[in-house]
């Protein structure tokens, strides 16, 4: 199914044509209910290859002359004397991992019934999806040491959850004349965060556990959201008035409406925790969007000799309006960027942001 008509019915995703799989339909008949449940564990299996490092020394001392440690050194520098190779890859290691099992549930719930001349079918959808990234625990007391509990959002940041409602009315007077009228209504609201660039952070970087301070990854805390909500209905038409000259005709009104956030927290700094003189002010973004399109399209199919005629018309009309909006400097909630008092000595903790402007 392609060209505007498919646009209108199946809103812009449909651009380009879509597969429509029709799978349920009234029937005439008693009152039919049913009901699905799904519940399900996802998660990454196998482990990611495993990077192997050399390392050496120069034989200098560099914890005082009490140790008598020599100092590591690259071993690509040709004073370097390599004396271990060793494998590792922190994204299999649980302390460093970004991984972890999300989790999936889905319910659907379907009555149809009808009589011969009138048949109807409704059906309700809802389902949830938790990914299974999820931040590192050594992050996650790190945000809980600085800035206080850290949010579930944060924890585990991706999450796509859809609700939906369609019904179909299938009038059926005689033989010759069938009219359909179906309405769907259906929003997705999908959340993501910047935990995702974090994989190419830690699949190449040796980790010492020992020699480890400060920040493990960085810019984890950006989040981004979608919300879609989508109304569209159809009314088709089939009539045949003579046994050569069938006649088809569909009319579709489809409206979509769209909310894209982009959010960063105010105050978290990636370089120092808990440094106020180095924080962010946030960044959020907003965009919003409608489309409104509209169709109708006729056609029949008129049987000759050898072959056959289609003929047909189409009319179509759209409409879009977007609106976006951002700040660089604020983060929502917060009426001023940070602001910091008269410094009364020296080093970052004798200068403290203004309580009245703190997120």
């Amino acid at each position: 199914f392609k060209g505007p008509s498919a646009t209108a019915i199946y809103g812009s995703d449909a651009a380009n044509g879509v597969i429509v799989i029709t799978t349920k339909h009234g029937r005439a008949g008693p009152t039919h209910w049913n009901l699905a449940l799904a519940d399900g564990v996802n998660w990454l299996p196998g482990n990611w290859p495993a990077n192997y490092y050399k390392f050496g020394s120069d034989g200098s001392d560099i914890t005082g002359a009490s140790y008598q440690h020599a100092a590591l050194c690259s071993w690509t520098v040709p004073t370097c004397t390599v004396d271990s190779i060793v494998a590792f890859q922190a994204l299999n290691d649980p302390r460093y991992s970004l991984f972890n099992h999300g989790s999936q549930q889905q319910a659907t719930l379907t009555v149809s019934g009808g009589m011969p001349v009138l048949t109807y079918s409704v059906s309700g959808s809802g389902s949830g999806n938790l990914g299974y990234l999820h931040l590192p625990t050594s992050e996650q007391r790190r945000y809980d040491s600085a800035y206080g509990p850290i949010p579930g959002n944060l924890v585990q940041p991706d999450r796509y959850t859809t609700w939906g409602v369609n019904g179909a009315l299938t009038a059926q007077p005689n033989a010759t004349l069938r009219v359909t009228l179906q309405s769907s209504l259906f929003t997705g609201d999908q959340q993501q965060s910047s935990l995702q660039g974090a994989i190419t952070q830690l699949d190449g970087e040796y980790l010492n556990p020992v020699l480890l301070t400060g920040t493990l990854i960085s810019n984890e805390f950006a989040k981004a959201t979608d919300n879609a909500l989508t109304s569209t209905n159809v009314l088709s038409l089939h009539w045949q008035p003579r046994r050569w000259l069938p006649i088809d005709a569909t009319g579709g009104v489809s409206v979509i409406q769209r909310t894209d956030e982009m959010y960063v927290p105010f105050g978290i700094s990636n370089a120092s925790p808990g440094n106020e003189l180095i924080d962010t002010t946030g960044f959020y973004g907003l965009g919003r969007g409608t489309s409104h399109d509209q169709t109708l399209t006729i056609g029949t199919a008129l049987p000759l000799p050898h072959t056959t005629l289609a003929l047909g018309g189409n009319l179509y009309s759209a409409s879009t309006a977007d609106f976006n909006v951002f700040t660089n400097q604020l983060a929502p909630g917060v009426t001023n960027p940070t602001s910091f008092l008269t410094c009364s000595g020296s080093g970052s903790s004798a200068c403290k942001p203004s309580p009245a402007t703190q997120a």
